[in-house]
């Protein structure tokens, strides 16, 4: 979480801004989209439930799709992961390689 300390003696309605700018800060450093990594240039097979490993060590919230080299629609898989610590199953509807951001 991001922690702002005041250097100065403001004046009251610097001081409640400074507030809200910290109070702002601390729900979006509290959020679980940010508590997430990249995984880059994952091949996908259509028809498949792929795997993708991650390395979060829990599992995952949820994932984007942040690149992708083809028209392809990416989706959850029809079986969870045996290992949802460390990974997770897409279905695509085109072959694809994609990066995800994953939460």
């Amino acid at each position: 979480m991001a922690t702002f300390v005041s250097q100065f003696h403001l004046s009251e309605e610097t001081d409640l801004l400074q507030r809200g700018v910290r109070d702002f800060a601390a729900r979006v450093s509290d959020s679980d989209i940010v508590d997430g990594v990249i995984v880059a240039d994952v091949d996908l097979k259509s028809g498949e439930n792929n795997v993708v490993g991650h390395p979060l060590g829990r599992p995952i919230v949820g994932y984007i799709v942040v690149r992708s080299n083809a028209n392809s629609v990416v989706f959850d898989g029809e079986k969870p992961a045996t290992k949802p610590a460390n990974e997770f199953t897409v279905q695509c509807s085109a072959d694809v390689t994609v990066t995800f951001w994953v939460f």
